[in-house]
């Protein structure tokens, strides 16, 4: 999906759910809306940022991974989950 569409799909969403919100709800987000509240705006980020992560192509998701620092390379992504369950195996092995 491109990712302008996965952004106009998710204000719609966030809107729709706003507008089905029971009135003090609904008082209460308009007035953060208003104020241009923090949380509401951090809220409205990190839905976006799932949504572009579960439905943007797979270079997009990559791309974003590479901008914060993350591994971004699929097959090191493999490697570092087979060390860690090796590691964890290990962990397991060694209890009592």
């Amino acid at each position: 999906i491109p990712i302008d569409l996965i952004v106009t799909n998710c204000l719609h969403d966030v809107a729709e759910k706003i507008e089905a919100a029971p009135p003090s709800l609904k008082a209460l987000l308009k007035r953060k809306l208003d104020e241009g509240g923090v949380p509401m705006s951090e809220t409205l980020a990190r839905k976006l940022l799932c949504d572009i992560a579960h439905d943007a192509a797979l270079a997009h998701v990559l791309k974003a991974l590479a901008v914060v620092k993350a591994p971004f390379d699929l097959d090191e992504l493999l490697q570092r989950l087979t060390s860690v369950r090796d590691a964890r195996r290990k962990d397991q092995e060694h209890s009592p």
